[in-house]
């Protein structure tokens, strides 16, 4: 049955890329998002004040969240246009391939933690990291960590992406029938979630998981919708009606943010009172970071085109690699964090070895990105993914690249 269109095809935007060519843009700010994660992990980061999370109310968990919907309806929507048993069973090997991959990080977390913990004799790391449950009660520890209902601080990801995973059979049964249907079905969880606080069970804490899955599951939803819907042929309108609402949000966000006030003698130059922080919630996606996040991601698809010149030039290449083996550089950048955080407690916090720090960070997981790449272009060299046919030095991406993985 063919699916309705929920944007006007014949809306004027930028020409959008080959069906068989993978958007840039997706990787691009993907590895974007994974290098803003591991930059805001690292506790006390200076060079976190330089992030998306400076602003606006939205940070690199939303666009995380949002292009992991979006690709993953390009990824998985040839094999659910082959049958929901097909599609599904898709998912749930991804699905197994994110488990694996959360379980190797809390093996290797919380055994080295511990370790160093112990050799280091300092039991600040316990408490900041969460791991005193192991300590106290480590049956108890292990089996609720194992089945998703303890994290690790950092660790709170990648199991809401396996929530998330899990609910895309059905959204994708939804939009199928309809986009419409699917996006009232999410906006009612997310309606009900914010209205009465339900949430997936937690331990040691009963207050559920930080990352409500059936609050920022509407955001997953609305990029699958869009992928779907791109996938399809559909062109997302530019209106100048939303480009201004979304430009408007976005300089209200950043005024409301006011970054200017972490500069010493500016602390009190606010233009909007910076009270309505107040209800940015982010464990239950507060509306105030939907709305920005989308406004974003709106600007973005307008005025930065599929085709542009930086996005194949060298500089952006390290971020495109990153965002291509996504999963395995944020295992990486995760692990990075506690690195740096056993450096900044036991070497210091000089802004030396802060640079050292994020740039050794940074540059070891471009590196093992591209190592990736090419391994897998070695491995399997029919299969190669293309970035562009430069991205990756050494690697040829000659043979038509498969859907996104995701």
């Amino acid at each position: 049955m063919p699916v309705p269109a929920p944007f006007p095809s014949h809306a004027s935007s930028a020409p959008a890329a080959p069906a068989a060519a993978r958007d840039p843009r997706l990787d691009f700010f993907r590895g974007l998002a994974l290098i803003f994660i591991f930059v805001d992990h690292v506790p006390g980061n200076f060079f976190a004040n330089f992030t998306f999370k400076n602003i606006g109310f939205s940070d690199a968990a939303e666009i995380f969240i949002f292009i992991s919907g979006y690709a993953a309806a390009l990824a998985f929507g040839k094999s659910f246009a082959q049958g929901f048993g097909a599609g599904t069973r898709r998912v749930a090997k991804r699905i197994g391939e994110i488990y694996a991959a959360h379980i190797l990080l809390l093996i290797v977390c919380v055994g080295g933690i511990g370790i160093a913990a112990r050799w280091l004799e300092n039991p600040v790391y316990y408490e900041y990291i969460n791991l005193v449950p192991f300590a106290y009660e480590p049956f108890e520890a292990i089996w609720r960590a194992l089945a998703l209902n303890h994290h690790l601080v950092y660790l709170n990801i990648l199991p809401l992406y396996i929530a998330l995973l899990a609910w895309f059979p059905v959204l994708m049964r939804l939009v199928r029938h309809h986009p419409a249907l699917a996006l009232a079905a999410s906006l009612g969880l997310y309606a009900v979630a914010r209205g009465t606080g339900i949430n997936l069970p937690s331990y040691p804490n009963d207050d559920g998981w930080f990352f409500n899955p059936f609050a920022w599951q509407l955001l997953f939803t609305i990029g699958a919708v869009l992928g779907h819907a791109v996938s399809g042929g559909y062109i997302l309108p530019r209106s100048r009606w939303l480009v201004l609402a979304a430009g408007a949000y976005a300089l209200f966000a950043f005024l409301v943010i006011a970054p200017w006030t972490r500069l010493p003698g500016l602390e009190a130059w606010r233009l909007l009172p910076g009270d309505i922080l107040a209800g940015m919630d982010k464990s239950a996606l507060s509306p105030w970071r939907l709305a920005h996040i989308l406004a974003i991601a709106y600007l973005v698809a307008i005025f930065v085109k599929a085709d542009a010149a930086w996005l194949r030039g060298r500089w952006a290449r390290p971020v495109i690699v990153c965002g291509r083996k996504s999963l395995d550089i944020f295992t990486l950048g995760t692990v990075l964090c506690f690195v740096a955080l056993f450096l900044l407690v036991e070497v210091g916090r000089d802004l030396w070895i802060q640079i050292a720090i994020n740039a050794g960070g940074i540059g070891l997981m471009v590196a093992v990105a591209t190592w990736l790449l090419r391994r897998k272009a070695q491995v399997n060299p029919g299969k190669a993914p293309a970035i562009t046919p430069a991205a990756v030095p050494g690697v040829s991406y000659s043979a038509p690249p498969p859907p996104p993985r995701y």
